[in-house]
């Protein structure tokens, strides 16, 4: 079982008022919703912290827009398809 820790949270009353609303239509508590978006915070976190560490590299290799990261994706999927065959 998870241990879990009771805590306090202030908000402005606006903010939990649409908080609470998107709660209800996704029908959780307040707690799963709070604990669901802290979630999601930490992973838009974490990606963003890799997206920061991968800029040098891609400078270096001259990524500069989405699009050129779709291309070195698919180049790399090509690659990785071609050692399997």
């Amino acid at each position: 079982m998870t241990n879990k820790v009771v805590t306090s949270l202030s908000l402005p009353s606006d903010i939990l008022k649409e908080a609470e609303k998107i709660a209800r239509e996704k029908h959780q508590s307040r707690s799963e919703f709070f604990k669901e978006a802290v979630l999601e915070y930490m992973s838009q976190h974490r990606l963003h912290a890799i997206q920061e560490k991968s800029i040098p590299y891609a400078i270096a290799q001259g990524v500069q827009t989405e699009e050129d990261v779709e291309n070195v994706i698919r180049d790399l999927r090509e690659r990785k398809k071609h050692r399997k065959s």
